[in-house]
């Protein structure tokens, strides 16, 4: 590998964005939640959110990630931009 291709990687970030979507639709699909529903839980909870606190609604970000013994946690990352 030159050195041109060490400083200018693309496809790291786009791999582990892709690997990462991929890990959610599958915990969903194992879980048996459609996308549907995946849509809808994610927008209740931005609208609960959003009741209290301003928020950045199209910075959120609402995934699954599975560990080692198979427990799904359900990751919310939302921008607060400051109280109501």
């Amino acid at each position: 590998m030159g050195i041109l291709d060490f400083l200018f990687k693309k496809g790291d970030k786009n791999s582990s964005i892709a690997k990462e979507r991929l890990q959610f639709v599958l915990t969903f699909d194992r879980l048996s939640i459609n996308p549907a529903l995946q849509e809808k839980i994610r927008d209740e909870i931005i609208q609960v959110i959003d009741k209290y606190m301003e928020i950045d609604k199209e910075a959120a970000n609402v995934f699954v990630e599975s560990n080692d013994s198979n427990i799904s946690h359900l990751i919310v990352n939302i921008p607060l931009k400051r109280k109501r």
